[in-house]
């Protein structure tokens, strides 16, 4: 797909509103303090910040589990994925094509979101004997469906429902 249509389809799903699809629900609310760096982080990330979350979820995951691992080869296409997303929503935003500056601006915010994303995968296995929580095990079902609708990799809804 042309990158100018891919990123009309982009905007119009990502920017139109909610996205939904099966097994899809909004993304859950976090820990307090969690959320408050969050937002601060990402304060200037404007429509992109959800995908700009995202990305770095599945960065933290790569960076938790290894490049060498399934886990995190996997995660680390997620990645990608996401952060195009990211970069995209930012050029749509500002008016820009300056990719540089698109880079210089995007992923600061990525890495900010994710040493709180690892943050919290630490404490958790400190305190609880895996990564997750419900919030954060939610947040990631939220992001791959995420990716997988802006991908085109969701599942077609059944024609019967």
């Amino acid at each position: 797909m042309p990158l100018p249509l891919l990123r009309a389809s982009l905007c119009a799903v990502f920017l139109a509103g909610p996205v939904t699809a099966q097994n899809m629900s909004v993304p859950p609310t976090a820990p307090d303090g969690f959320e408050t760096a969050m937002e601060a982080a990402l304060a200037e990330a404007g429509t992109g910040a959800q995908l700009v979350r995202c990305t770095a979820l599945f960065r933290a995951f790569r960076l938790y589990a290894g490049d060498e691992t399934d886990l995190g080869r996997m995660a680390a296409e997620r990645e990608t994925d996401m952060a195009v997303f990211s970069v995209m929503v930012w050029q749509d935003d500002t008016g820009s094509d300056d990719m540089d500056a698109a880079f210089a601006t995007v992923v600061p915010w990525v890495t900010e979101a994710t040493e709180l994303y690892l943050d919290r995968m630490v404490d958790n296995q400190a305190a609880l004997g895996t990564v997750f929580d419900p919030d954060l095990e939610a947040n990631l079902g939220f992001c791959n469906a995420l990716r997988d609708r802006l991908t085109g990799d969701a599942p077609a809804a059944d024609a019967d429902q």
